[in-house]
């Protein structure tokens, strides 16, 4: 099995516990080519049609404010990721996922 690539991948998580109403109600990481992680964060919204859509906003991950919360995150989806490729006898054809 080719090693994971996480270049140019997100993954967004539900905020259960959002601070105050203008928190966003999804978060989380990128990284992009060159290894660079940035923040993202994702507003549920209705259009004025009422068509549903997501907004965003995407950061820097810097060492300031929010950067160990990321850093943390990101490692945490790193150990879950080891462990799912750590199995052998996979069933499922990752040749078929469209992304």
């Amino acid at each position: 099995m080719p090693e994971y690539d996480d270049k140019n991948t997100f993954i967004l998580f539900y905020e259960t516990d959002k601070k105050s109403e203008k928190s966003p109600d999804f978060t989380g990481n990128l990284t992009d080519n060159n290894g660079k992680k940035w923040r993202i964060a994702a507003w549920e919204r209705t259009s004025k049609s009422g068509k549903n859509f997501l907004s965003g906003k995407v950061s820097e991950v810097t060492e300031g404010q929010g950067y160990q919360k990321a850093q943390q995150a990101y490692q945490n989806i790193k150990q879950k990721e080891e462990v799912v490729t750590d199995i052998s006898d996979d069933p499922i054809d990752l040749s078929e996922i469209p992304f």
